[in-house]
């Protein structure tokens, strides 16, 4: 999905995964952001940014991309069981506690982008402001769709 206002654009994608398999899986060297060259895609840095204040999540993991014509600043975060994490191995040990307490499986990645100039400072600002904004509203569904889940199991 895309929101606009005025002249800013902000995408966001939400994978949510449930009963995971080795073929499906949140967290794996094959479900990447990006592969090397792939679609004409390449990562150019990786950084973390910590939002100030309460708003979940706060932590993101912070890609430059460049494509065909285009370059993309990406925050990335990872939902499992109503905790937030950027880090791989954080999301497996997530995962396997909830799996171990008789939560489920059920995890999320969420991705926020906008297109950026090459310094990619312009971007920052509007992607905080989303997150700020839509974060709370995003967890809320994401628990919700957990919810539904465990009452199948």
């Amino acid at each position: 999905a895309t929101y606009t206002q005025g002249e800013s654009r902000v995408g966001v994608f939400v994978g949510y995964y449930r009963w995971q398999n080795e073929n499906v899986k949140l967290v794996s060297p094959t479900n990447a952001l990006t592969a090397a060259g792939e679609f004409g895609w390449a990562a150019l840095r990786e950084s973390v940014v910590t939002l100030p204040g309460e708003a979940a999540p706060r932590r993101f993991r912070e890609t430059g991309l460049r494509g065909p014509g285009e370059r993309l600043l990406v925050w990335q975060a990872y939902w499992v069981g109503g905790e937030w994490a950027i880090n791989s191995y954080h999301v497996k040990w997530l995962q396997a506690k909830h799996q171990l307490l008789g939560q489920g499986d059920d995890g999320a990645v969420v991705m926020f982008y906008t297109s950026t100039d090459e310094s990619m400072e312009t971007a920052r600002p509007l992607l905080e402001r989303f997150a700020n904004e839509a974060g709370p509203a995003i967890s809320k569904l994401l628990a919700q769709a957990a919810a539904n889940s465990t009452k199948g199991h």
